[in-house]
């Protein structure tokens, strides 16, 4: 709630993007405005003055420089309005900053001392007309009209006859209260009917394809639409993460995309969304295609696809010169794509990387020459087992075993079940027998710790043959499983866990 009041205060319940789109027509409005209410104000102070000198009375003659100052107010601000015209939003937004809170200080004056022995008719109309004027945030209407309030409040008992004082600051707070609601109410509903002619314009000046992306953006997490050969865009969805990361929302698409893309990519994906988005190389790249994607983790939406789409003619001799710029969060997709992989790769009963994802990792690892050890095992009298104690209790000792090799080794080697009882392991960073011992020592512990409850005196015991990867050229996967192949037949010969290394002789 509180974080409703204050976004509805500071940018009347809009983005900052759409305050930027309505930009212009805010500040040709004020001008108006300022052009109508300061000539108003001139002629009205001006006439003032004219009648004070012109009649000689001392009260009116008294009052005559104050009318004066406001009239010259009055004519510098319809002066400067005149020359800078109503392109220029910085100075026509000051000079409705100072105008509003002149009308007020109008008000206190007339209330406190040009008719302070009667009520407050001027300031009160103020309070409720001076909000109507211009299209301002609704909180600089809230501060001008409480800092009125405290100065009418503080000289109010002073210059007010006592009879009155009570009715003039219940009908002060009244007042500037209604003419607060009235004005915040009015400024929101401005700035609605402006952004919605904006994009009503926006439409009636783009194709056909401008209105089916609007209708199809929601499922994107941004969409633009880019000139290249002016370097501006437009939005037809944005969010606030983007909003805050920019500085501009209309101009210099290279700066802003790369301003946005900084802020909100994972520092791991920058250099190569960076180089995506560069659009000094985009269309060469874009030549003869509709689209290009490149996907990216987000800080904000996680995984994500930007997309580039070429509006228009697409064929390898023009080069596009209006884009689109979409980015769509993607997820879900890959948590479904990443299951759907996990569970092509993996053994259905164990859990380890089947046969043929094993395999590819192992010959990945060969062909990068990566350091490591490669080990071959089986259980031994698997056959005896499940003869005797029944191919349930031959599942659960395959599972044992891989739970095992999961419990002794690293998240990154490669645990696989080849078939049957026979698995392969690849460690990394192993390459002596030194090493070697101390890894196939610290598995053998774990195989001696399974246990069955259905069957307490079955021990399990495997044969292992290993060899190590050093980087050698020429030696593909199958030789090395020759290798480990052939160590592990002669650790079948020991009893019990045994495991023997190859030796080149």
């Amino acid at each position: 709630m509180i974080k409703y009041i204050i976004d509805y205060l500071i940018r009347a319940s809009l983005t900052n993007s759409d305050l930027y789109t309505i930009r212009d027509k805010e500040t040709n409005h004020n001008h108006r405005a300022l052009l109508v209410y300061s000539a108003i104000s001139t002629f009205f102070f001006s006439f003032t003055c004219i009648a004070a000198f012109a009649t000689r009375l001392p009260a009116m003659l008294e009052k005559a420089p104050i009318y004066a100052g406001f009239a010259m107010f009055s004519i510098v601000s319809l002066a400067i309005a005149f020359a800078v015209g109503k392109k220029n939003h910085t100075v026509v937004g000051i000079l409705c900053h100072i105008f509003y809170p002149m009308l007020l200080c109008f008000g206190l004056f007339s209330s406190l001392v040009i008719s302070c022995d009667e009520p407050s008719t001027s300031l009160l109309a103020m309070y409720v007309v001076s909000p109507l004027l211009f299209v301002m945030r609704p909180i600089h209407i809230v501060i001008i009209t409480i800092i009125a309030d405290f100065i009418f409040l503080y000289y109010c008992g002073s210059v007010k006859p006592a009879e009155i004082v009570g009715t003039e600051i219940v009908n002060c707070i009244v007042y500037s209260g209604i003419g607060m609601i009235v004005g915040i109410f009015n400024v929101r509903d401005k700035c609605q009917r402006m952004l919605f002619e904006n994009r009503v314009s926006q439409f009636s000046t783009k194709d056909q394809l401008t209105h089916n992306l609007r209708s199809i953006s929601d499922i994107y997490v941004s969409m633009h639409q880019i000139n290249l050969d002016s370097d501006t865009f437009f939005s037809i969805r944005t969010n606030n993460f983007i909003d805050s990361s920019v500085d501009s929302f209309n101009e210099n698409f290279s700066r802003q995309i790369t301003l946005a893309m900084t802020a909100t990519t994972a520092p791991e994906y920058l250099d190569r969304i960076l180089d995506f988005v560069n659009t000094k190389t985009l269309p060469d790249r874009l030549r003869g295609k509709r689209t290009i994607t490149q996907e990216f983790m987000g800080k904000n939406f996680g995984w994500c696809r930007a997309r580039f789409i070429a509006i228009g003619p697409v064929n390898t001799e023009v080069k596009p010169s209006q884009v689109i710029y979409a980015v769509e969060n993607i997820s879900e997709q890959k948590k479904i794509e990443t299951t759907l992989i996990a569970k092509a790769e993996t053994d259905a009963m164990t859990g380890l990387l089947n046969r043929q994802a094993g395999i590819d990792k192992i010959k990945t690892a060969i062909n990068e020459n990566r350091i490591g050890m490669l080990a071959l095992f089986d259980v031994d009298k698997f056959k005896h087992i499940n003869d005797n104690y029944g191919h349930q209790m031959g599942d659960e000792v395959i599972i044992a075993v891989a739970n095992a090799m999961k419990e002794t080794f690293r998240e990154e080697d490669i645990l696989l079940r080849l078939g049957g009882d026979e698995y392969i392991f690849f460690v990394s960073g192993v390459s002596n027998e030194e090493q070697g011992i101390q890894i196939i020592s610290r598995f053998f512990e774990s195989i001696s710790r399974i246990t069955f409850e259905k069957v307490n005196n079955l021990n399990i015991s495997v044969s292992l043959g290993a060899t190590f990867l050093n980087g050698e050229e020429g030696i593909d996967f199958e030789e090395y499983y020759r290798r480990i192949d052939n160590c592990t037949y002669r650790s079948k010969k020991i009893e019990g866990k045994a495991f023997t290394f190859w030796r080149d002789e």
